[in-house]
């Protein structure tokens, strides 16, 4: 069984923001509650719907994973953590790390393609910028010219 509560706290900087709170059921162990990413939670949520789990469930289940993971023989993480950080070469690893990496690599580019703001910067910086609306109608914005 899994619950999650959201609700809006205030930080210290005296901003409101919603915190989501997914507590972790699992049979003859602590309860334990955890703070998780609402971007986790959605993706435990939709991965354990098709595997009849809930997201507290499949949360778990990643962290197990991730467990055996770390320990096995098999997956060098100390070589998948260097390769990471750069200093080795991905062509070094045998091809299960490989993908472990590739899949890594994936997530950090999508996270970081999330936290783009190209708009905000162009216009901090005062720089013209042209794009294109759902429809593919190109449309220019100068902050020169308050656009």
């Amino acid at each position: 069984m899994a619950s999650r509560d959201v609700h809006s706290t205030e930080g210290a900087s005296g901003r409101t923001f919603a915190v989501g709170v997914a507590v972790l059921y699992a049979y003859g162990m602590t309860t334990m509650p955890t703070r998780i990413d609402e971007v986790l939670f959605a993706a435990a949520k939709d991965a354990g719907r098709i595997r009849s789990r809930s997201a507290a469930q499949q949360i778990i289940h990643w962290a197990r994973l991730g467990r055996a993971l770390e320990s096995s023989a098999a997956l060098s993480t100390g070589a998948i953590e260097q390769v990471l950080a750069g200093e080795k070469s991905y062509e070094d690893l045998d091809a299960g790390s490989q993908k472990v990496v590739r899949g890594l690599w994936h997530d950090r580019i999508d996270d970081s393609i999330a936290s783009l703001n190209l708009s905000d910067e162009f216009t901090a910086a005062g720089e013209s910028r042209s794009e294109a609306d759902s429809v593919g109608a190109v449309g220019t914005h100068d902050p020169a010219a308050g656009e």
